[in-house]
């Protein structure tokens, strides 16, 4: 997460003090001014830290739900691997057990591999689902609230 905060950064950067949002960030839109005059001469101190801290915040929030999502994709990679030595296992099993190597303990046993591997594998796509919202939501801010 570190290397991509630094792009980050780096790509936002429009001047040696003044970082300016890559798209409109939800959460900062208030801090724009309806006169279109820059934030330094409508903004005091105070009200500018508030503005960089916040956008330093989104920024971060972003970062840490790329590294998440990025990590997530990984470990459904391995899963998908894991389930597919899962499904091997047992067609071998079924094989053995027909030409009367193995008994039907062995492909029952190989049947529970797989059932708990696709089972973590659907828990690991249901949990990139979820870090994908919170990258959504991290870039454009919070869902609209509906009264």
């Amino acid at each position: 997460a570190v290397h991509l905060w630094s792009r980050i950064t780096r790509r936002s950067s429009c001047g040696p003090a003044e970082p300016c949002p890559p798209c409109d960030l939800g959460t900062l839109s208030r801090w724009k001014t309806a006169s279109g005059n820059s934030l330094h001469k409508t903004l005091d101190t105070t009200e500018r830290l508030a503005y960089h801290n916040e956008l330093l915040t989104a920024f971060e929030e972003a970062a840490n739900a790329l590294a998440a999502l990025d990590n997530q994709r990984v470990r459904l990679a391995m899963l998908a691997a894991v389930s597919q030595a899962a499904q091997t296992s047992l067609d071998l099993a079924i094989d053995l057990q027909k030409a009367g190597i193995n008994d039907f303990l062995s492909i029952l046993m190989a049947q529970r591999s797989l059932f708990n591997a696709d089972f973590d594998h659907s828990t690991a796509n249901t949990r990139l689902l979820v870090e994908s919202v919170a990258l959504y939501k991290a870039l454009a801010g919070a869902w609209p609230q509906h009264p």
